[in-house]
């Protein structure tokens, strides 16, 4: 092999890899955001099943709403994911309605809404939302 088709298949190699290096680059990327919007899934659904089981054993009080909303809020910012308590709604349902007193038998539904920002194309796209729900029968 002569030094002309060493060097021509070296240009050649340079450019298969300028062209590859921006799809690989992508790819990878968008592995590290679905691995980061999965963590805030998980965190979200720990939060809401935290915040149900703290309702029912604490549904005597006066202020149970807001201490359940609180809960919620603490646990996801342990975990790392800021939330507001506006993001927690609490639904009793007793028999398929909503009923605010939460009788022993009915249901209470604690849902947490977070809005995803993506890091690294987050000025092209809308955040994005992602929701968890947790439901526990009242004892």
């Amino acid at each position: 092999m002569n030094q002309k088709n060493f060097n021509d298949r070296k240009g050649q190699a340079l450019v298969e890899f300028a062209l590859a290096l921006p799809l690989v680059l992508i790819l990878v990327l968008g592995v590290l955001e679905f691995g980061r919007a999965f963590q805030t899934k998980i965190v979200l659904t720990n939060a809401a099943r935290e915040g149900a089981h703290y309702f029912i054993y604490d549904k005597d009080d006066n202020t149970t709403f807001t201490n359940t909303k609180d809960a919620v809020v603490a646990e996801a910012f342990n975990s790392g994911v800021n939330i507001q308590t506006s993001d927690v709604t609490i639904h009793c349902y007793d028999g398929g309605s909503v009923d605010d007193s939460c009788p022993d038998g009915s249901t209470v539904e604690v849902h947490v809404t977070n809005l995803f920002e993506l890091q690294i194309i987050g000025s092209f796209i809308d955040p994005l939302p992602i929701n968890s729900t947790a439901r526990m029968l009242v004892p």
